[in-house]
């Protein structure tokens, strides 16, 4: 049992201990409401009378009696000071653009930020904003994903959302604007895993002959032969790639930026950045696309804008990775390729390949550029159930044949 303090320290204020589950006085330890134990610090500032007369006042809470002591003085210190915005009033549209602005735009990557901003004013926004941010609830969550769920989303989008709100949340737990995460209680639905969409070989062989007639063939054929990300390939340069000892390297990826347009950013991670070597089919192809860059660059003599990119428009200009998304979709369904191909479909299936050749799980995490040998297993789970039968094929030959050889029975 926690016992309340008898003498409070000089400018305190009520300082006490309250339920930590539902912010109830105690009587000989126990809440009052629900019988709990578990205690939090709190204290109380009055705010004076509002517009209509009543008095106001503002709980601040805390796992510490020193932690509440530290929040009541600088709350009473805003208050004197006629710098302090009650929060009780503020409502969650404006904690999470408030959130947006002064936290999530500096600490992450701008198409990071981009995504949040996105998922928060589509899904969010519109159907929890109006609440007040002191009174949000599990339950006000838990009714945002069933709507979401319901009009249809996906359960990754809630999930992404759930995730969203968790940060923002726990940074307004952080500002003292709420005293727990609501987000805590919620269990967001879990998205359905699906292995990812391949080619096979001949199906790849196929798609590679119909697309080697657009002037983007030498890209197409890259993302196959080396798995790079759409934005990894945009953002390729001439000296990023060594076409003599045929290797290329990652060194940047391209983001676009509502209000900036495109923007070049580093990797993600550290793995991120790496050095891809190169099939003897790549290398040729990309000497004869820059051949034909050049030619197009003498063509247009001042009005080509060198930018030094190994994919672009014939002018020399950025291609944008959303227009390089629909372009590989439109000639992909034009070559008959399998529904649900797109391009980075085409990642999935140059890791597929090299598993299925028993290219060791972590050669092919370096090749990707994934964080963690993790990430590459659990995405291609698919695969290793075939690569089980060749270990035990492969087993079969080496093991002795135990079966064959003479026994001793002892009686």
């Amino acid at each position: 049992m926690l016992a309340l303090p008898k003498r409070r320290g000089a400018g305190e204020g009520s300082i006490f201990v309250v339920c930590h589950k539902c912010r109830r006085a105690l009587a000989n330890g126990r809440c009052l409401k629900c019988g709990g134990t578990h205690v939090l610090w709190a204290a109380i500032a009055d705010l004076g009378r509002g517009p209509d007369g009543k008095r106001r006042r503002k709980y601040v809470y805390g796992k510490t009696r020193k932690d509440v002591a530290e929040r009541l003085k600088k709350l009473l210190a805003d208050i004197q000071a006629g710098t302090f915005s009650d929060p009780g009033r503020l409502t969650v549209a404006q904690f999470l653009e408030r959130w947006l602005e002064d936290a999530a735009r500096h600490t992450v990557r701008p198409v990071t930020y981009e995504t949040y901003r996105r998922y928060l004013r589509v899904h969010a926004i519109p159907i929890i904003g109006h609440l007040r941010l002191a009174k949000i609830q599990p339950s006000d969550l838990q009714h945002l994903y069933a709507s979401r769920l319901q009009a249809g989303k996906s359960r990754r989008t809630i999930e992404q959302l759930h995730a969203i709100l968790h940060r923002a949340f726990d940074q307004a737990v952080k500002w003292g604007l709420l005293a727990r995460n609501p987000a805590d209680a919620v269990d967001a639905p879990r998205p359905t895993k699906r292995q990812p969409r391949v080619l096979t070989p001949a199906q790849a062989a196929q798609l590679m002959k119909a697309l080697s007639r657009d002037w983007l063939a030498a890209m197409w054929y890259l993302a196959l032969a080396t798995g790079l990300r759409r934005a990894e390939l945009v953002a390729l340069r001439w000296t990023d790639v060594d076409l003599d000892n045929k290797t290329l390297r990652v060194e940047r990826t391209a983001e676009e930026i509502e209000g900036q347009g495109l923007i070049w950013t580093p990797p993600k991670t550290e793995k991120g950045r790496r050095q891809v070597p190169l099939p003897d089919e790549a290398v040729a192809l990309l000497r004869r696309h820059r051949a034909q860059q050049a030619e197009q660059r003498l063509k247009l003599g001042p009005g080509y804008q060198d930018h030094g990119l190994v994919f672009c428009w014939p002018d020399g200009k950025p291609l944008r990775p959303s227009w390089v998304t629909r372009r590989f979709r439109e000639l992909a369904h034009a070559a008959g390729a399998p529904p649900g191909i797109t391009l980075h479909k085409l990642r999935h299936t140059h890791a597929t390949f090299l598993l299925l050749a028993g290219v060791h799980p972590k050669v092919v995490q370096e090749r990707l550029g994934h964080s963690t040998i993790t990430v590459t297993l659990d995405t291609y789970t698919h695969v290793l159930p075939t690569i089980q039968e060749e270990v035990v094929q492969k087993l079969n030959a080496l093991l002795p044949k135990a079966s064959e050889a003479e026994t001793d029975v002892h009686r």
